[in-house]
Formats: structure tokens, C-alpha cells, sequence
């Protein structure tokens, strides 16, 4: 089956507020020639998959269900018990849980077989899997949209227009087609708190809007709601990554402690809360919500007979959790989770680029040759976005095993991988390649270029506000510092080092690699205050840490020798 890849963007913006489209936060798989079936007059049969999930799936049966949020929106429908399924399907799509939205939205067809916005519903539950399921899901909407009253008119005539701008990225005129939509709609129903929500959405540079990568111009819109509807959670939610993604931490954390009160059910609000925790320095608190997160998952799974690759949330609470272990110094969890999500099938271009999760990790722990051999197995995807990074990942840890000649080759491969990409996934593998080309000026010995690559590293480090985006920054950044050390190139190891502490004084890591440097050049004080720092922040690593055990050797007084340089 030919398939098109639909990318959306998220929006990593500087402390100082500097936004840009830089790295790809969710790549989604639309199946641009499948045919999909649609149920008629109580019959809910459909063909085998929508996108990787199963029909059969997505059609069961399911109750309504409590702590995912309340949420009502008043639509035409003869039946209340339609009404009730509707607006939980709405509640979890706010939710980002697509395959129990798209259940819900087929219950209500069950008591209203004809009731036109869940077919709406159902178009924005399979879109982030199918774009021609949710194609042929509004057109169903369209053919039952006789009775219904204004408002829900204009609501089909939007999702019209996304869904023509999701097919057409590269037109100009369709996205500003799509907001004007809205604003007609708007100007026509200025209280209504679901066009407010959307509205939003549609802030963002791409049709592809949920929330996730929202922007600063939308946060009055979600403002707007919650004046109206104060209780709204799915506001909060938006408002989260708002805060977020503008590093007002402070504000995001505020707003996700909402959200995760007001949907306790849904793994996401405990994980955003999680994620904000982790941003403010207090990840040992955010690691209880990602394991929370994590529970919630896993209960489903067994309740429901659904398998957690199906959902793409599984994997990445599993990654941010293992990130978390890994910042905490607690490796073996690490580890641990770090494999469960590598068990995981990915299903989006983007899922198997995540997998880069591994090797990076093997590569900072400095276990070089089985980052090679993990870094040369995600070389081997069939998708081109994985490879680039696979080959980048392959490049690096040769250096580190001394074999430039090979990194060399990785890196001509990574280039070759990267020049078929669109811009926004050349955008997410452009972090990769600096990093090894660094790596082989440090194995070559030559430095000219460096200053350019190092400048243009810290710049993709200090953007980064979300938890999981400057977290990898960090750990690539400390690989880079470790193979400086190593290589003797100790002025790279401290520019690094310098980088590290400005982007996360909370990391016990970036104190290391400040202590190394300043012992290093003499200043035995500077390197005792450092490793102090840095033994507070991994006070609860594992027992045989690497770099605490070192510490523990290392004399506390002026004028001492201070360890020697060690990977993690």
C-alpha cells in the first residue's frame, strides 16, 4: 500500500523566547490510498486496519467511563445516551487517547446511527492514523448534516478545510483557509468553548495542531474557554504545553497539576504533570508520575486486550521515565525501561526514530560497542529518518572505539539518508550530524570547524524547554564532553561543561564535567565545590555509579589531585 507521511512539528522555543519550528514531535502515517469502510444503519464492520490499529479494535463495545475528565458538548442527537458517549469520545481525543475516542464515538452510533458529529468525532480520532479513514469519516458527517443546526455546520466545514490542508502542506493559501473557518465560526458562536479549544490548535504553523506544539498567540484563546467554562480540563491541558513550550515553567506546572486532578484516569495528565516536574528540577517527584503513568497504561492494556504498541503514549512515557532514572544516576532502571520501550513496534517513521533512545543511552553509559551494534541495527530501518540517526549514533561511538576511518563512512551515509528528507525531519536529524562531525574533528585531531559546531550545538541545547527535548540535548552534549576528555581535548571538555551547567543546574552531570575541567586546569577548589554539587544531585544513584564512586575518592581539600575522567 502506498503510504504519506505527514509530519507534525513541534515548537521548542528558548528561555528567552526565541520560537522556531526545530524539531518533529510526532510523525504520522497516513494511508493515502486505503479504502475504509464505514458502518451502515447499526452496522459496525469496517476493513482489517485503520492505520497500524485494528478495526475490531476500535469498534468494541465500551462504557462510560470516570476520571478522564468531564466534558459536554450539546450536539444533535436523539438519544441522551448518544450525548453521554459523544462528549467522552470528545474528552479523550482532548486526551490524546485516539483508539478509546474512536470506540466511544462508534458507541454513540450504536443508540444514533445517524447522528452526524460523531462521524466528525471519529474523523479526528483516526487522523493521527489514517488520513483517508478520517477523510471518509467527514464525508459520512456531510451526508447526514441536514438537521443539524449552524454551529455544527461550520464545525464539519472546518475539519473540511484541515483535513484539505493536512493533504496539501505545501499550498499557502489552504492553512490561512483553515483559520478563516474558524474565525467565521467564532465571530458566529463567540462563547462556544470547543471552537475556542480548536481555534487554538489552529495557531500552530501546520493543520497538524492539537496542543502539543502550541504557541504563544494561542494562549488567549484557551484563556477565553476556561472564562467561560472554568472547570474545563482539556483548557489546562492545552495550557500546559503552552507554558511549557514558552519555558514558563512555573505556569505549566500549575496548569498540569489541574489536569492531572481533573483526569486522574488518564496517563497522559500524569504524565504531563511529570514532565513539568522534571522541568522545575524535581525529578525524583516526576519519576512517581511517569511510573503512575505507567500503571494506568499497563492496567488498561490487560482490561481491554489491547496491545501497548497500539498506543503511541506507552512508549514515550517509557523513554522519559528511563531519561529520568538516567539523570538520577540510577542506571540498572534505566536500563530496564529503556528496553521495554525498544520491545514496543513502531508503527510512525517518527516511533522508529525514537529509538535512538538506546544507543544514546549505551553511548553515555560508554558502552561503545553495543551502541555500535544498536546504533548499526537502527541504521538498517526502512525508514530514511531512523537511518540518518542510526548511522549518526554508528559514526559517534567508532570514534569513541578509535575507528575515524569507519565514523567517516557512517557520516557519509548519515548526509546521503539526510538529502532525501523533508525539511522538518532534516531539521531533527541536523543535531545528530554536528554531534559526530564533532566527534571526528576530536578523533582526527583537527579543530578548525569546531567553533562553528559547537556554536551551533549549544544553540539546539539552550532552545530546548520540553523535559524529554532538553534532557537528550544534555546527554548527547555530555557524550561529546566525555570524548573530549578522552581525546585530550580538555578546552572543548569545558566549553561543554560550561554549556551543560547553563542549560540544567540541577543535573548532577553537568557539576561532574565542571569538576573534571576545573581540576583539570588547577583550580582544586572550584573542582571540590563541583563535585560536592554534583554528589547532591546523584545522592540517590545506584551503588556501583561510575562517576560517585569516583567522587567518593576524591579529596575534599585545595591543591588535590581530582579523579580522573570516567564515562558513566
Amino acid at each position: 500500500m502506498k503510504t504519506m507521511t505527514i509530519c507534525r512539528f513541534f515548537q521548542r522555543r528558548s528561555t528567552r523566547l526565541a520560537p522556531g519550528i526545530l524539531l518533529l514531535l510526532a510523525c504520522i502515517t497516513f494511508f493515502a490510498q486505503a479504502s475504509f469502510a464505514f458502518p451502515q444503519d447499526g452496522e459496525h464492520t469496517g476493513h482489517a486496519m485503520v492505520g497500524w490499529v485494528p478495526d475490531e479494535i476500535l469498534n468494541r463495545p465500551v462504557t462510560l467511563r470516570t476520571g478522564i475528565g468531564s466534558y459536554h458538548e450539546k450536539v444533535t442527537t436523539s438519544s441522551a445516551v448518544a450525548q453521554k458517549f459523544y462528549d467522552q469520545g470528545v474528552a479523550y481525543l482532548h486526551n490524546y487517547v485516539w483508539i478509546e475516542a474512536a470506540r466511544s464515538f462508534h458507541q454513540a452510533l450504536r443508540t444514533d446511527p445517524k447522528m452526524a458529529m460523531a462521524y466528525l468525532g471519529l474523523s479526528y480520532a483516526y487522523s493521527p492514523m489514517d488520513y483517508a479513514a478520517a477523510r471518509a469519516a467527514l464525508e459520512k458527517a456531510q451526508s447526514l448534516s441536514a438537521g443539524l443546526d449552524d454551529r455544527e455546520r461550520r464545525r464539519i466545514g472546518i475539519r473540511q478545510a484541515q483535513l484539505e490542508a493536512m493533504a496539501d502542506t505545501g499550498n499557502p493559501s489552504k492553512m490561512p483557509a483553515f483559520r478563516q473557518s474558524l474565525d467565521g465560526a467564532l465571530a458566529a458562536h463567540p462563547d462556544d468553548v470547543e471552537l475556542l479549544l480548536l481555534r487554538g490548535h489552529a495557531e500552530e504553523p501546520t493543520p497538524f495542531g492539537d496542543g502539543q506544539g502550541c504557541v504563544a498567540s494561542a494562549i488567549p484563546y484557551y484563556q477565553r474557554a476556561l472564562a467561560i467554562a472554568a472547570d474545563n480540563f482539556a483548557a489546562h491541558h492545552f495550557l500546559t504545553h503552552c507554558y511549557e513550550n514558552q519555558g514558563k515553567f512555573a505556569e505549566a506546572l500549575e496548569e498540569a497539576r489541574i489536569y492531572s486532578q481533573a483526569a486522574p484516569q488518564i496517563p497522559h495528565a500524569q504524565h504531563m504533570f511529570g514532565h513539568e516536574l522534571r522541568c522545575v528540577g524535581r525529578t525524583e517527584e516526576a519519576i512517581q508520575f511517569f511510573v503512575k503513568a505507567e500503571a494506568l497504561e499497563n492496567a488498561y492494556y490487560r482490561r481491554e486486550n489491547i496491545p501497548a504498541s497500539l498506543d503511541w503514549h506507552h512508549a514515550h512515557n517509557l523513554s522519559l521515565m528511563a531519561s529520568a532514572y538516567q539523570y538520577e544516576g540510577q542506571l540498572h532502571l534505566a536500563e530496564r525501561y529503556f528496553a521495554e520501550e525498544r520491545g514496543l513496534t513502531p508503527f510512525t517513521e517518527y516511533a522508529a526514530f525514537n529509538r535512538k533512545d538506546w544507543p544514546e543511552f549505551l553511548l553515555n553509559r560508554g558502552d561503545f560497542s553495543r551502541a555500535l551494534e544498536a546504533s548499526r541495527q537502527m541504521a538498517r530501518s526502512s525508514s530514511m529518518l531512523a537511518s540518518a540517526a542510526g548511522h549518526c549514533l554508528a559514526g559517534t561511538a567508532l570514534i569513541a572505539l578509535r575507528r575515524t576511518g569507519e565514523a567517516e563512512a557512517e557520516l557519509d551515509a548519515a548526509q546521503m539518508d539526510s538529502r532525501g528528507l523533508n525539511r522538518a525531519d532534516a531539521g531533527a536529524v541536523s543535531p545528530y550530524l554536528d554531534l559526530l562531525k564533532l566527534a571526528i574533528l576530536l578523533g582526527r585531531g583537527s579543530l578548525t570547524e569546531a567553533p562553528a559546531l559547537l556554536q551551533r550545538i549549544g544553540q539546539y541545547t539552550r532552545r530546548a524547554t520540553s523535559a524529554d527535548a532538553w534532557s537528550q540535548g544534555l546527554f548527547r552534549v555530555e557524550v561529546m564532553a566525555n570524548l573530549s576528555r578522552e581525546t585530550g581535548r580538555w578546552e572543548i571538555a569545558e566549553e561543554l561543561a560550561v554549556l551543560m551547567l547553563a542549560v540544567d543546574p540541577y543535573y548532577g552531570g553537568s557539576h561532574y564535567a565542571m569538576a573534571l575541567a576545573a581540576g583539570h586546569r588547577g583550580d582544586s577548589a572550584a573542582s571540590a565545590q563541583e563535585f560536592d554539587a554534583a554528589a547532591r544531585y546523584w545522592n540517590h544513584a545506584d551503588l556501583d555509579f561510575r562517576p560517585m564512586l569516583e567522587i567518593k575518592k576524591a579529596p575534599s581539600k585545595p591543591n588535590s589531585a581530582t579523579p580522573k575522567s570516567v564515562l558513566p
